[in-house]
């Protein structure tokens, strides 16, 4: 079943807010888009997690624009104790790169990159006027072009190279989803070798 990125981060949440809670773990929620939109401090029990599901699933941000450096930067200011803390983006955007490593260095940082392949496979349908939702930028893209959808494919295997590598230098984790397929695998393995790792 394919799903848009916002709908998988906020199934994924669930899930692991529910997991957390049956380690008896507490659970905070911070939404942002280019400002912390919502902020639920960590709690523990059901009744909580649940009140986090709902404000989940009935988030709809202010502002289309994105920017993950203020919810970090949020983060930092707010956690006080060491936490576990996990990142749902598509980390698009830029300038996030010293508050995320700054938080991997206080707290058990976990990023998990949700991309839609819809966003990097398009059809061959030939000409297409593509709209970036948070820029309002469009241009025209001849998608029946081989040569434009090899560069394309190029484009988003870079792409996903330097995120490994970025990640990596930053010693933080990163988990990557794609809307077209399971998360439980990716997910389960994830944790199963940082349970080995430990």
């Amino acid at each position: 079943r394919q799903m848009f990125k916002k709908d998988l981060a906020a199934e994924v949440c669930a899930v692991l807010a529910f997991s957390a809670i049956q380690n008896n773990d507490k659970v905070g929620l911070l939404l942002f888009s280019d400002r912390v939109e919502l902020f639920v401090p960590p709690k523990k029990g059901r009744r909580h997690v649940l009140r986090i599901i709902r404000d989940l699933y009935a988030f709809q941000p202010v502002s289309s624009q994105t920017h993950i450096a203020v919810a970090l930067e949020h983060l930092l200011h707010t956690l006080r104790r060491r936490s576990i803390v996990l990142i749902l983006s598509d980390f698009l955007n830029e300038g996030y790169e010293r508050p995320l490593r700054i938080l991997g260095r206080r707290h058990d940082t976990i990023a998990i990159r949700i991309s839609d392949k819809r966003e990097e496979q398009l059809p061959a349908l030939g000409l297409l006027q593509v709209t970036d939702t948070e820029t309002g930028e469009t241009l025209v893209c001849d998608t029946g072009s081989k040569d434009f959808q090899k560069r394309l494919w190029t484009f988003v295997r870079n792409r996903d190279t330097a995120y490994a590598e970025r990640f990596r230098k930053m010693q933080v984790d990163l988990v990557a989803l794609n809307t077209d397929e399971s998360y439980i695998e990716p997910l389960s393995r994830y944790f199963r070798e940082r349970h080995r790792r430990r």
